[in-house]
């Protein structure tokens, strides 16, 4: 049976006190695997790490660690039993994932080689979260390991001859091959990629007054901003079938869009914020299909903001007073929102004394809003772990609502969007504090965009295709959306000279090439660009600087549309939706 390539050391370090992890010198023996046990070896560590929790969980102690070529067993006091990790490796060519498990503080931590994975928050991830169950996949020479919302990048090589021996020292590997007893050096570290929010959209609002909602063709707040809006408007009453038919081809997609309007053909956001308008949230919601909502929730997941006032604010929850896990909402925020059983009345609003939206404006330098409209809204029913409550509401008439919290936002990981809603009705003034009010919440939710992220490294000379479309689920190979970035990473070694980047495609469309330094390379950055007319485009260099470098590929040809009375209708170029496909490829000469 043909070998798979496959090299997985998940082991455990025991350290001192303190929170570096020693790497100990040691000789690993590689075991030959084959199709029929890789699937039965990695279950046996996945459970193994399941067993360290538990140990954890019991305060249990550690009493031996004991190496050997094929496994490490850990001995704990007062344990029924050991706990093994086998150590497994595939010939014909090798790959370098080192998962480990570090103590730090009493508590263990994963690691990779001597780094630890960190969360959104560059807070150290536990193994006993429940997010930390790890999954590796092997994607065009690299390694991925996603624990979570957490994607490190991990540095591999490929080679064709046997390995003899591979030796751990300090933070390297010194890897022996056979026959020729080649000798090399493979630093295992992880690649943490840049902490820069994602950029590159074709609108920054998406407007939904859908079925169910007020109708409403403007908000104040976004002329006043300066942001670029498309909307869908749609009666709340007497609605006909086309209405629905016309909603769901915006958020579910059709033959010319197949991945709905809120989304590129790689599922991340096409917009940067979506606004929900208020209404009948359960109306709007039972009006859209399980697609369509579906895109709403991955829209927020891979980092478009979201902002809801009333309606809006129920529709991004859980559910409803005692409806819980309402279907229809879209679980954006991990709550209930429950009625303040007002109708029709003003109320004042108190801005927490640290509420980030001071950080826009100073509502008269009194944290304090008055008579914003509010009609049939609401306040969380509990705070879940993340909420940030903004304001409070001033209504002391009824003592169930005074100093609940009237807008709240959350933000669910670095690459989510962020959620940003309020009970009540501050997007309807077009002056003074109260319009300052939606502006900043809108702004709040503007900086809280999910992180961009790469699509993969480029290897030298080998062209990265990128050609699938939203209907393979593949987005690391899927085409590029219009005014969309994709970005990859490159290691340029120290030697490298006649260095070539290139993009092509047979699409009669504008694509830009960019690179950048050590952070991605967007338009309003990039280092180097190649942005001339048509899709073919080059950077040459008789060398660089040796280090990381950044690729960006930008499609800037986009749609057409014309205003209707229902929102935007696209009239030309809508091809462009689905993706434009093409080729990059780094290529450079060594020693």
């Amino acid at each position: 049976m043909k070998q798979i390539t496959l090299f997985l050391i998940i082991g455990i370090l025991l350290i001192t006190p303190g929170c570096n992890a020693d790497i100990k010198e040691e000789i690993i023996e590689p075991i030959d695997i084959d199709n029929s046990n890789i699937e039965l070896v990695f279950n046996n560590n996945v459970k193994s790490i399941q067993q360290i929790v538990l140990q954890q969980e019991k305060d249990g102690v550690v009493e031996s660690i004991e190496y050997s070529n094929e496994l490490i067993r850990l001995s704990f006091q007062n344990a029924d039993s050991d706990i093994v990790f086998y150590k497994t490796s595939v010939q014909e060519r090798v790959l370098y994932p080192a998962l480990s498990i570090a103590p730090c503080e009493g508590e263990y931590y994963w690691i990779i080689a001597d780094e630890y994975l960190l969360n959104g928050e560059g807070e150290k991830i536990r193994v006993n979260e429940t997010t930390t169950v790890p999954v590796f996949c092997f994607e065009d020479g690299h390694w991925l390991c996603t624990i979570g919302n957490n994607t490190r990048y991990i540095e591999d090589i490929e080679m064709t001859e046997d390995v003899l021996s591979i030796k751990v020292v300090d933070d390297v590997f010194v890897v022996t091959t056979f026959p020729s007893s080649y000798q090399m050096t493979l630093p295992m570290t992880s690649f943490t990629p840049p902490n820069v929010p994602q950029k590159a959209f074709y609108k920054d609002v998406f407007f939904d007054a859908g079925i169910g909602l007020d109708f409403r063709k403007s908000l104040y707040v976004v002329s006043y901003l300066g942001l670029s809006m498309e909307r869908i408007s749609l009666p709340r009453y007497e609605v006909e079938d086309t209405d629905y038919i016309l909603q769901n081809m915006i958020f579910e997609g059709n033959v010319d869009d197949s991945n709905g309007r809120l989304l590129y053909p790689d599922g991340q956001p096409r917009y940067r914020l979506l606004f929900v308008y208020g209404g009948d949230s359960r109306a709007h919601g039972k009006s859209l299909s399980e697609k369509s909502l579906q895109n709403m929730r991955q829209f927020i997941n891979n980092g478009g903001g979201y902002v809801g006032t009333c309606a809006g604010a129920f529709f991004a929850s859980n559910g409803y007073d005692s409806h819980t896990d309402y279907p229809y909402y879209l679980s954006a925020w991990p709550s209930i929102t429950k009625h303040t059983g007002l109708g029709g009345v003003n109320t004042g609003m108190f801005i927490e004394q640290d509420s980030p939206l001071l950080h826009y404006y100073d509502f008269g330098g009194d944290n304090y809003v008055s008579d914003v409209r509010h009609h049939r809204g609401g306040y969380p029913a509990y705070l879940p772990v993340g909420t940030e409550v903004l304001a409070r509401f001033d209504y002391p008439d009824k003592d169930d609502v005074h100093m609940q919290p009237s807008i709240w936002a959350y933000k669910s990981s670095s690459f989510s969007g962020r959620v940003v809603v309020v009970g009540s009705h501050p997007e309807g003034y077009s002056d003074g504090e109260r319009r300052d009010l939606m502006a900043s919440m809108l702004l709040y939710a503007l900086d809280g965009i999910g992180k961009t992220t790469i699509k993969g490294f480029l290897q030298n000379g080998k062209a990265r295709i990128m050609d699938k479309s939203s209907k393979d689920n593949n987005p690391l190979f899927t085409k590029v959306g219009d005014l969309q970035c994709h970005h990859f990473a490159v290691n340029i070694p120290e030697d490298a000279h006649d260095i070539t980047v290139s993009l092509a495609s047979d699409w009669d469309c504008d694509l830009s090439l960019m690179m950048c330094h050590d952070t991605y390379a967007y338009p309003e950055n990039a280092d180097y660009i190649s942005s001339s007319d048509g899709a073919n485009q080059q950077l040459s260099f008789s060398t660089l600087d040796a280090g990381k470098w950044f690729v960006s590929v930008q499609c800037k040809t986009t749609v057409k549309a014309t205003n209707t009375e229902y929102g935007q209708s696209y009239i030309d170029l809508a091809d462009v939706l689905n993706g434009v496909p093409y080729q990059v490829v780094v290529s450079w000469d060594a020693q």
